[in-house]
């Protein structure tokens, strides 16, 4: 898991498909924290943000309505925290949160810092809809044991969050940036193994989580040299994790670093860049009891995972007509469960994977592609320990994949103004899993994580936006045309037992967003809508077991949101949450719960 508040965010970049990080199988995500650039305006040395924001459809946990303390299920509240609540209705306005960032931005030198903090209490689902399973009427058949309307527990939160950051410029195109974030966060979190009847509706003990991340870059771009772009970084993360209901403690500690260069040369017919470089990360776990002893090595959740690669990738640009890209990366891993785990494992093993793509440029802003790459994930710490719910497996191979994509992109600029954007990609892709890792029972064993043959997924995507200034819109749409799931044969339908069978997508998903902006650009109103269908497959049914393989009834959620910019300093933002409140199970969610009913929520940014 990653720990951030979106508050101290600046931007995030997603890179679908293999090959983008070590041992990443679909993709990668690269958060950057705000730096002074992001605060200080144009022409200034200092600046400042301030921005607090409430909202409805939130209560305060209250223990005194749950079993008392002693009880995995019962609500002790840590010392000092109290979450902001409402009165016991939906019109609570418990969830808010507020934030200050400052920066200080010169030539040679910026600094940012900044604070965050967020609360809400627990959320209450929607009125419009229901929980029954359609053609059903007994409580074993139910997307959820909680009925339209009821508070649902285990969803409040309390977060702080600060951060700071230095770069400095010693010199023309060298640049040194050094970060720290604190994390600290006391939350509610609902488990399926504890949902199975509708007398398991209880508020369950808090999840308490605490990082420390520390962050080092440096960058050498030198001017009118194309062959160095030159980036190396160096990071470390402390997590301490405790969850309430289990009565377990984690700690993790994570730290990496890697170096790439980008060269680019002028060749016959175009031009040629290439980027190359090298990765490396260790993770290590280990987890306690919260009386302080360790946990019985059948029960041990730790141990200690390496992972270095070593990667090229070019690009070939021949007359702006046509566009090679292949590349390749060599992983390397190893990994144990401890020393003292009930059984001791050690696995290493590496694999180069290779990736190439063609892209056709017939005229200014399209480009039709085809694209493959494959991929390779070995197993997690947790997938190689015992972790209080499956045995040991020592022979857990690491996933591999290959994925093929097509499709058309177009960018185009000034078609019916000439101040208009329009963006358009449209994909067909085709993706294949082999040794996918999954929990699966064994007889006389139990619970065990192993490979099975594999999975597989096929479909259709496509986004575009449309933006002329005075309005915009933005649609998006996703259809999975075939996904098998192969635990021995390949077939339309998931393990019951295995935590993956969340990660099974809906059908299809569409969404559309909409508005226009009014009076010089400072008053926006728009809106969205968006449409989920049923899950792509079905889930065995399993006797005796919890049921991992999530369900819900298609659902559709329609926002409203607007803004309006007072002047250089101050704006106001609202908006409408699920505005007909309507009782939805999230798509993919593993926990069994509705999401939050209607919510409505004000937002004002003040910068200085």
């Amino acid at each position: 898991r990653v720990y951030v508040d979106p508050e101290l965010l600046a931007d995030v970049t997603v890179e679908k498909g293999p090959g983008s990080a070590p041992g990443a199988i679909a993709g990668s995500v690269d958060m950057r924290t705000l730096n002074a650039r992001d605060i200080v305006e144009p022409g200034k040395i200092y600046g400042a943000r301030i921005r607090g924001s409430i909202g409805s459809n939130s209560i305060e946990p209250d223990n005194k309505r749950y079993p008392p303390a002693g009880s995995n299920f019962s609500n002790p509240r840590p010392p000092g925290i109290g979450l902001l609540g409402g009165p016991d209705d939906r019109l609570g306005i418990g969830n808010s949160f507020g934030s200050m960032v400052v920066g200080y931005a010169t030539q040679p030198l910026e600094f940012a810092a900044g604070y965050s903090g967020r609360r809400s209490g627990n959320y209450f689902a929607g009125t419009k809809g229901t929980n029954q399973i359609p053609g059903t009427t007994d409580w074993r058949h139910r997307f959820s044991q909680y009925h339209p309307g009821e508070e649902i527990h285990n969803t409040s939160q309390d977060t702080k969050s600060a951060f700071t950051k230095l770069l400095v410029r010693p010199d023309d195109g060298h640049v040194m940036e050094i970060g720290y974030v604190r994390y600290e966060s006391i939350f509610g979190e609902g488990y399926r193994d504890n949902l199975s009847t509708a007398l398991s509706k209880r508020q369950a003990a808090f999840n308490t989580v605490n990082t420390n991340t520390f962050t080092s870059r440096y960058t050498w771009d030198p001017a009118e040299n194309p062959l160095i772009k030159l980036s190396a970084n160096l990071w470390a993360s402390d997590i301490s994790n405790y969850l309430g209901s289990m009565r377990l403690e984690t700690d993790a500690f994570t730290w990496g670093g890697d170096i790439k260069n980008t060269s680019q040369w002028t060749v016959p017919f175009g031009s040629l860049k290439a980027t190359y470089g090298a990765q490396f990360f260790r993770d290590s776990m280990d987890s306690q009891n919260t009386y302080g002893s360790s946990i019985p090595p059948s029960a041990k959740w730790g141990g200690q995972r390496d992972m270095a690669s070593v990667f090229v990738n070019a690009e070939y640009l021949a007359a702006d007509l046509i566009r090679f890209d292949f590349g390749a990366r060599h992983d390397t891993y190893s990994a144990d469960n401890g020393s003292d785990a009930a059984a001791t494992i050690s696995l290493n093993e590496s694999k180069t994977n290779p990736s190439f793509g063609i892209a056709l440029l017939p005229i200014d802003g399209v480009q039709i592609f085809a694209k493959y790459a494959e991929g390779w994930r070995p197993p997690s710490i947790q997938e190689i320990s015992a972790n209080l719910g499956a045995g040991i497996n020592g022979l857990v191979r690491p996933e591999q994949s290959t994925s093929w994509e097509y499709g058309v992109n177009v960018a185009r600029n000034g078609l019916l103004s000439p101040d208009d954007k329009l963006r358009l990609k449209v994909a067909y892709f085709d993706n294949d899993y082999e040794d996918y890792i999954a929990r699966s029972v064994i007889l006389y064993v139990g619970y065990q994580f192993m490979n099975i043959p594999g999975m597989k997924m096929k479909g259709v995507e496509a986004s575009g936006s449309y933006d002329a200034g005075w309005s915009f819109a933005h649609a998006s749409f996703n259809h999975y045309t075939d996904v098998q799931y192969c635990l021995t044969t390949c077939e339309r339908v998931t393990s019951g037992v295995d935590y993956g069978a969340t990660s099974i997508p809906p059908k299809y998903t569409a969404s559309l967003s909409a508005g226009v902006r009014l009076f010089d650009r400072k008053l926006t109103i728009g809106g969205r809508a968006t449409t989920v269908g049923k899950r792509a497959i079905g889930t065995a049914p399993q006797l005796g077991v919890p049921n991992y393989g999530s369900a819900w009834a298609p659902y559709q959620i329609y926002d409203l949101f607007g803004s309006y910019k007072f002047n250089e300093t101050a704006e106001l933002h609202l908006s409408a949450e699920n505005l007909t409140d309507r009782y939805f199970i999230d798509a993919m969610s593993d926990d069994r719960l509705p999401g939050p009913g209607r919510a409505l929520r004000g937002t004002m940014t003040l910068k200085f």
